[in-house]
């Protein structure tokens, strides 16, 4: 029996001891009290005492919070690429000249180019890296990371971390040399350099 009902039971046969009271007055208490203790014990059973036979509704947040983990696993599953654009113009080199960008990399990465030179004249390009650039600035002999001389070429090359430079040449500081002999010939050069780490 529930203790609300047991203590209204012991209040009502109390009240009975003392008044005297009628039958009908006796039945309208009695079922008041016995209302109120039902709806007492029955609002205890639903919060406090939990029933067996009931269905846990808690299976919905786990298939979602899986479904969450699957799919942030597939985002950290596939590579994020970074391409930074160098050079990507139409360039115009007068005879003895070169045009050039600079750039570093915290880890190793992949430089791309791709050029073509109007009216088949012939340039340099090279991948520099910083110690070698100061030197082809300033007329020594350099090494260079990548060297390539024509009127057109595709290709990439691997680089690990550091400074580097790419440049375009249109002197005689390369395999190539200018044209022009008793006037200066410029190139014009479409070109695409981006590097991707």
């Amino acid at each position: 029996m529930c203790h609300h009902l047991a203590i209204w039971w012991n209040y009502i046969y109390e009240e009975i001891q003392c008044t005297s009271m009628d039958r009908r007055q006796f039945l309208t208490s009695v079922g008041a009290v016995i209302t109120m203790s039902t709806a007492g014990c029955s609002s205890e059973s639903a919060t406090d005492s939990p029933n067996p036979d009931s269905t846990d509704d808690t299976e919905g947040p786990e298939t979602t919070t899986e479904a969450i983990e699957t799919s942030t696993q597939a985002r950290s599953s596939t590579p994020v690429s970074d391409t930074n654009i160098l050079i990507d113009d139409t360039i115009e080199l007068p005879e003895g000249e070169n045009s050039y960008a600079d750039f570093s990399v915290s880890s190793p990465a992949t430089v791309e180019y791709d050029f073509t030179v109007q009216d088949n004249i012939e340039i340099d390009f090279f991948v520099l890296s910083l110690g070698n650039f100061q030197r082809y600035r300033s007329g020594q002999s350099f090494t260079a990371i990548q060297a390539v001389d024509g009127s057109e070429a595709a290709d990439n090359i691997s680089i690990s971390r550091g400074n580097y430079y790419v440049v375009l040449d249109h002197s005689d500081r390369g395999p190539t040399s200018p044209p022009g002999q008793f006037e200066k010939v410029s190139a014009t050069v479409d070109a695409t350099i981006s590097y991707t780490i």
